[in-house]
């Protein structure tokens, strides 16, 4: 059945990307955001990478790292 609409995908859409560590990153969609989105870095030195998603549509997030919730930050547009 197709309703036309991203609520019926059940696999799990993956994009792979190598990043140097210790960078900020803007990802930028060409369509809707999706409501869930999952990274994950696989590194063995440094502290890590920021990860900028601008939505368009106000709204509140909520974000974890390694299943602690991350406290919410000001707004930041340096990226």
């Amino acid at each position: 059945m197709n309703d036309l609409s991203y609520e019926s995908q059940k696999r799990l859409s993956r994009f792979p990307a190598q990043v140097e560590n210790d960078k900020d990153y803007m990802v930028k969609m060409t369509g809707t955001p999706p409501r869930r989105m999952r990274y994950t870095l696989r590194a063995s030195a440094g502290k890590g990478i920021g990860v900028k998603v601008p939505y368009y549509d106000p709204q509140a997030f909520k974000v974890r790292v390694n299943g602690e919730l991350v406290p919410e930050n000001g707004w930041d547009d340096s990226i």
